[in-house]
């Protein structure tokens, strides 16, 4: 039974994004294909750390839960923490979607819930309309709108430079451009995401994809005022991401080694244990699963 659910479909798809670097990117990296045909219903993420020659301390004020729907959409997460003293903070974010898009994203924020609306033109997202609800509901976990109100708005336009690569403006109601995205190909294996802020040049920032046999090998990630680093990525022959090493490119130095770790009969991610190569610290993340019958 459990090379029927697990094994069959490993073939063809990863648990792991690993096209767009997410696992290191992202807090949900997971490959929407893989969920769905394994019948993941949600995804538990516990934290926990060594310091040398001290026994393993598990973070109990600290996790992340991920609800994912049977077509393996997310559609809500959470995360707890410790802010001060024993006072716990939650953070809930809900995913709404409409024809296989992302179509809204509404989460806690100062004063209600943030909501943001996606609408799509030619299948890209073309406006994002934001505005603040109230939660009704007295559990924090569940969503029951009781009122609306808009606040902005944003227009986002697409502009082809060539066959693959693509400007994308974002404007204000006023059409002031206040971010621009460049995604360009500088050669068959690199791939490039600059992003510019015109009003505040200061927050500009790049990804720089590396890429063999359609997996990201490499990313380079550079933002203003602040030193660069790269992530080198290794994987089985599979397909399957083994691990990762974080890299200063400033100060040509490794700084972080990060190994995942899976169950032998199904494959799936039991943990990311990182090491911290300069005090040899290491963050234990631990995850867990509960499945669709």
């Amino acid at each position: 039974m459990t090379f029927v659910l697990f094994g069959s479909f490993y073939v063809h798809s990863q648990q792991i994004e690993s096209k767009e670097a997410k696992v290191v990117l992202n807090e949900f990296f997971f490959n929407k294909d893989y969920l769905k045909a394994n019948k993941i219903k949600t995804i538990s993420v516990s934290f926990s750390s060594k310091k040398p020659l001290q026994p393993i301390r598990k973070e109990y004020f600290k996790s992340s839960h991920f609800l994912i729907n049977k077509n393996g959409y997310l559609t809500r997460s959470y995360f707890t923490k410790r802010i001060f003293g024993n006072k716990i903070d939650t953070a809930v974010e809900w995913r709404f979607y409409k024809n296989d898009k992302l179509s809204a994203i509404k989460k806690t924020g100062i004063g209600g819930i943030d909501v943001k609306s996606i609408f799509y033109e030619n299948g890209k997202p073309a406006i994002y309309i934001y505005g603040l609800s109230q939660n009704g509901s007295k559990q924090k976990l569940n969503l029951f709108i009781s009122s609306y109100k808009d606040r902005s708005a944003e227009y986002i336009e697409h502009t082809p430079l060539n066959k693959r690569d693509t400007l994308i403006k974002y404007k204000s109601v006023t059409s002031t451009v206040f971010k621009k995205e460049l995604r360009e190909w500088k050669d068959s294996i690199t791939f490039k995401i600059s992003y510019k802020f015109p009003l505040a040049p200061e927050k500009n920032y790049s990804h720089t994809f590396k890429y063999s046999n359609n997996r990201c090998k490499s990313i380079v990630i550079k933002k203003l005022g602040v030193e660069s680093y790269s992530y080198l990525f290794q994987y089985s022959e599979r397909g399957k991401l083994l691990s990762f090493t974080k890299f200063n490119i400033d100060q040509n130095t490794s700084v972080q080694f990060s190994e995942l770790i899976y169950n032998d009969k199904t494959n799936l991610l039991r943990a990311i244990i990182t090491k911290d190569l300069f005090d040899n610290t290491i963050l234990i993340k631990k995850y867990s699963y509960t499945y669709y019958d």
